[in-house]
């Protein structure tokens, strides 16, 4: 959940939409909270837009200690006041620390030993990289560029410690680069003078650095201009004169070329950067040219009166940080390389943005070309900077919106200058740094985040429920429970308690329910690969630090010590609570029955049915202020139980009893609140309001049609249904004659799913070899359904249903149990669907997790887990949740023969 409001869904600020609390624990804007409390009748007293409590607007006020200023990047200078973050927590919180105040605060500093000069420098998830010469010569000397008395070196940093280090005789170094698509490992390859491009992939296991893993390739003594990792395996480096080759680093054999159509002039090409895996942006003649792959060069941008030396792309808000120079002396121009340019240059920036557009050549053929466009000058600033300095645009997306920085070193005052590139490019933070005017690169090291702690304890908050979760006083400053809890008592006053920041007397305090989860835990990460719990995860999501794109994460087991004597016959689950059916797995007990209700850890419902065998249960997933559910018997009876939940409070059932003849109850789905569909005996299916029994009616009273058994009912609308029939799957429009939508001669359907917004259906099936023997072989088929409307002599309109198959899925799993089905479990964000679903691996006891928008696409390798061979079905134990603004958390229930599983499924998107 993103920090937005949640009745305008826009950020907040620090005028008219400042950040609002009401008593109940809910956050919005003033002026949106404003608006709501004055559309009510009643303007003294208005519900809350979230939970519909009755408040005043004297129940509601300004929060101040949520860190706003980690959404606005409005800053102003600062001096060096602040010596570690638990400074500048503590004058965050004691308001000495004002909104819209920036400041640099050093962290660690090293100097290389050994007479080392760099040339070359990278980061990459907190390694940095550095590479240059080594002098032997300690005396009075002048180092000139390509003289003998130096070796090549290359050393990676870990914070200030060394974590890798390799010396080169006598062959200069040319270029280096990280790859940034690796996470497990540290990857990263060298160019050199003679022609040789060095590979190295440093292991990471345990902290451990491994056996570097080296490869070489040589290129005929060409000079190695520029290197860039083109994806995870694939790297493309500049040689000689236009040439663009690339290469795998599997084999590190084989290159290929990039430019096989060329029609330039011939030179070198530096600062290769990756747009796509087809497109490269590079420097040549003073230019940035475009490379699309086996294509002809293009000038994507250049200057009449100034050289491009240097530029950096940001993927991220498609904007290139161009450096241009002229020398001091003049040189003729074609016969120089740049990069044997160290002396001082006079360096001027520009900031463009970059696009694509459609161009028809002379044949009339389309194509699509990339131009930039202007977006800001730093006017009037000239800098006199190495000749091969470098620096990066930092860019961060929150919120819907783009932060963006650079930083700049004024070398004539030593002052590292921070630049709001949304902001007009204004100097919004400055630096004093000795030696400024040997600074040859600026780099983010990390990804940049936002820190958020209580402010008592300067401790991360813990998620909602939690022993540290976020609380707030009627005053507005936020603190951790615990934590509050502790200093009212240390405190208390009659009942009454100052504010620890403010000194405000108030008796009360509440919990914080819609804040963004990205501000609650930003603790350093603690190594480990597999995260292990909810927080863990989002801790290591603000880092930067989370590998792992798909994974499960095991919330419970409850079941497997509660229910190891019973058989499980039906469960489901909704909004937190897991309702299962069984009965005792003692020898004639199986006409025993039970329901047990689940909430958390707690059973807060328990019944026995001991003359009656239940052969259906539905809950109605329609209701969100309370808990419906009806369960079928043998004999025909229905008995639908409502709880009312009110601010986690269960209220007492409500239950009505249906009779239906002693006709066995085969299915039940709910088209609204106490609105029932069920099929009983050989072929009926009714309709009928709970509150009004006495009306019920035959959903099929005018279907000229010889109906069977009919099961899985699922509703498509208020007047369509799907059920299963003689192993058909048909549609029973309301007071229409059913149709089928879908069978199969050589599958067995056991049961399907169906989901009415992605409108996919989901089909667990088994195949049959022939007519009296059931192979054990699993056969999931998903298909998408087509709603179609037709005229009838009349001008009525009739709505009908059509299939088309999606995809059947590809692995065969044997042996497997009575395994019911899987959910398609979907959300929607804007305008996006995102659907999945669960299969398990019976063979290698693995549950996959897929995405099935447009097929089975496996997710992960899958979640091993014991005795999967006794699964039985698997449910959406709640809604799917954005837990982030990027990924997704699938609350699932995995059901055994006797007992059940909680986990967290959680994916990126």
């Amino acid at each position: 959940m993103s920090l937005d409001c949640i009745i305008c869904t826009k950020p907040y600020d620090n005028g008219e939409h400042a950040l609002f609390s009401t008593k109940c624990g809910h956050v919005m804007g003033k002026s949106c909270l404003e608006k709501w409390a004055s559309k009510k009748d009643n303007q003294s007293r208005f519900n809350c837009p979230v939970c519909r409590e009755f408040l005043h607007i004297s129940d509601c006020h300004q929060i101040f200690n949520l860190p706003i200023e980690l959404l606005k990047v409005k800053t102003d200078d600062s001096k060096d006041k602040y010596l570690n973050e638990d400074d500048i927590l503590e004058g965050c919180f004691s308001g000495k620390l004002k909104k819209g105040r920036t400041f640099f605060m050093e962290t660690k500093y090293t100097e290389l030993k050994g007479n080392k000069i760099i040339h070359f420098s990278d980061t990459h998830n907190g390694y940095i990289l550095v590479a240059g010469d080594v002098i032997y010569d300690c005396g009075d000397w002048r180092y000139e560029w390509g003289g003998d008395n130096r070796r090549s070196f290359v050393q990676i940093f870990n914070g200030t410690s060394i974590f890798y280090s390799e010396d080169f005789r006598s062959v200069p170094l040319t270029a280096v680069e990280f790859n940034k698509f690796r996470e497990d490992v540290v990857e990263f390859c060298v160019g050199f003078e003679n022609g040789y491009l060095m590979n190295r992939v440093l292991s990471l296991i345990e902290n451990d650095l491994g056996i570097p893993n080296k490869s070489v390739s040589i290129n005929g003594g060409r000079k190695i201009h520029s290197i860039c990792f083109l994806e995870k395996k694939k790297v493309v480096y500049s040689v000689g004169e236009c040439n663009i080759f690339s290469i795998s680093t599997d084999t590190f054999c084989a290159t290929k070329s990039w430019l096989r159509n060329k029609n330039v002039r011939s030179k070198g090409i530096t600062n290769l950067s990756v747009i796509n895996n087809c497109v490269l942006l590079g420097v040549m003649y003073g230019k940035i040219y475009v490379f699309e792959k086996d294509k002809i060069p293009y000038v994507l941008y250049c200057d009449e009166f100034q050289w491009v030396k240097s530029y950096t792309y940001d993927s991220i808000t498609n904007k290139l940080l161009i450096f241009k120079f002229v020398p001091y002396c003049l040189w003729d121009y074609f016969e120089t390389d740049f990069n044997e340019v160290r002396d001082k240059m006079i360096l001027s920036r520009e900031v463009r943005s970059i696009s694509r557009v459609s161009k028809y050549d002379n044949e009339g053929c389309r194509r699509e070309e990339y131009t930039t466009y202007h977006v800001q000058d730093f006017q009037n600033t000239t800098y006199c900077l190495p000749g091969n300095f470098n620096s990066t645009l930092i860019s961060m997306k929150y919120c819907e919106k783009y932060f963006t920085h650079s930083f700049l070193p004024d070398e004539g005052n030593n002052m590292l200058q921070l630049h709001s590139v949304n902001d007009t490019f204004n100097v919004v933070g400055k630096k004093t740094i000795e030696n400024l005017d040997q600074c040859i690169g600026i780099f983010a090291l990390k990804k940049p985040y936002m820190p958020f702690r209580c402010g008592i304890c300067t401790e991360a908050y813990t998620t909602i429920g939690t022993e540290h979760a976020l609380c707030s006083t009627k005053c507005g400053h936020l603190f951790g429970k615990r934590c509050l809890e502790k200093w009212k008592n240390e405190n208390n006053d009659n009942g009454k308690f100052n504010c620890p920041l403010c000194n405000q007397s108030g008796r009360d305090y509440y919990s914080i329910y819609n804040v963004s989860k990205e501000l609650l835990k930003t603790t350093s990460d603690d190594g480990e690969n597999k995260c292990l719990s909810e927080d863990d995860v989002m801790r290591r999501y603000v880092l930067g630090t989370l590998k792992e794109k798909h994974f499960f994460i095991e919330q419970g087991n409850k079941g497997r010590q509660e229910l190891g004597n019973i058989f499980i016959k039906f469960i489901d689950a909704y909004n937190g609570f897991i309702l299962i059916v069984g009965s005792p797995s003692i020898a004639g007990s199986r006409t025993i029955s039970f329901l047990k209700i689940y909430d958390g850890d707690n059973i807060f419902y328990n019944k026995q049915f001991k003359s009656g065998l239940v052969t259906a249960l539905a809950t109605n997933k329609c209701c969100e202020d309370n808990l419906e559910f009806c369960v079928g018997f043998k004999n025909g009876i229905i008995l639908n139980t409502v709880f009312s939940l009110s601010k986690g409070v269960h209220g007492t059932p409500h239950e009505t009893i249906l009779f239906n003849d002693n006709e066995e109850i085969n299915s039940i789905c709910y088209l609204g609140h106490n609105n029932i569909v069920y099929s009983a005996g050989d072929c009926g299916v009714y309709n009928i309001h709970v509150d009004c029994i006495h009306l019920k009616k035959s959903w099929l009273r005018n279907a000229a049609v010889k109906l069977k058994t009919i099961t899985n009912l699922k509703v498509v609308n208020d007047s369509t249904l799907f059920g299963l029939m003689d192993n058909k799957i048909y549609v029973f429009g309301k007071n229409e004659t059913p149709y089928e939508i879908y069978s199969e001669e050589d599958l067995l359907i056991t049961s399907f799913e169906y989901d009415s917004v992605s409108k996919i259906m989901l089909i667990i099936a088994s195949k049959l070899y022939d007519k009296d023997r059931l192979s054990r072989t699993l056969k999931p088929v998903l298909l998408g359904i087509k709603e179609n409307h037709a005229y009838e002599t009349g001008g009525c309109t009739r709505r009908t249903y059509t299939k088309c198959s999606i995809e059947k899925f590809e692995k065969d799993y044997y042996r497997f149990p009575p395994f019911s089905c899987s959910l398609p479990i979907f959300t929607r964000r804007c305008s996006e669907i995102f659907t999945y679903t669960f299969i398990p691996d019976f063979k290698n006891n693995t549950l996959g997790a897929y995405a099935v928008n447009n097929g089975f696409t496996e997710l992960a390798n899958g979640e091993k887990i014991d005795c999967l061979g006794s699964c039985k079905r698997i449910v959406a134990l709640d809604k799917p949740q954005f837990f982030t603004s990027k990924m997704l958390k699938i609350p699932i229930v995995v059901v055994f023969r006797n007992d059940f599983a909680i986990y967290n499924f959680y994916t990126s998107i």
